[in-house]
């Protein structure tokens, strides 16, 4: 059924393709599962009523326009809230997958490298986190950064440039390369 333009259809397909990276991209900001689910409910609901309008909307890309107004919703919790800005690594050292058998030396030596990755990733400045955890995590291009983060291209590729400098030398002094 045709409402204003876009299908129901359309809709759940967009919300199925890109849900579980909305959510794992708003828990990196908000450090909470809850909080990024509902984040993530508000950008479909802006995202329906845009297209709404009036006047309707028309969006080129449309994960990349949830991806930006998901993000600016958890700026706004943030600042509202005063939380700290938190990596999805810290995360990920809290549930090491690669971790099979509690306590075997692989184990423990995957739970160290992590460990120290995370210590590495931690020096990159908040404006570099994102732009590595866009690229790295979500598969995002340069374009779709900057429609996120509000950047040119060639921002996002210098500062993504000197984020990878950075983890790269931040491994090798960690004896991790």
């Amino acid at each position: 059924m045709e409402k204003d333009g876009y299908s129901e259809e359309e809709i759940e397909a967009l919300i199925a393709s890109t849900e579980r990276a909305l959510i794992r991209f708003a828990a990196w900001y908000l450090g909470d599962r809850a909080d990024a689910c509902d984040a993530v409910q508000s950008a479909y609901i802006r995202y329906v009523r845009f297209l709404q309008g009036p006047p309707p909307g028309v969006v080129r890309n449309p994960a990349a326009w949830l991806f930006r107004t998901t993000r600016n919703i958890c700026l706004d919790v943030l600042k509202s809230a005063r939380m700290r800005l938190t990596t999805p690594l810290e995360e990920a050292q809290r549930c090491d997958s690669r971790a099979a058998v509690p306590g075997s030396d692989d184990a423990l030596l995957a739970r160290d490298d992590l460990k120290l990755v995370c210590s590495v990733f931690e020096t990159l400045s908040g404006r570099e986190r994102e732009i590595a955890v866009l690229k790295i995590e979500h598969g995002k291009s340069y374009r779709e950064i900057a429609e996120i983060t509000n950047l040119t291209v060639s921002n996002v590729g210098f500062i993504l440039h000197g984020a990878m400098k950075k983890l790269r030398s931040g491994c090798k002094e960690k004896g991790l390369l």
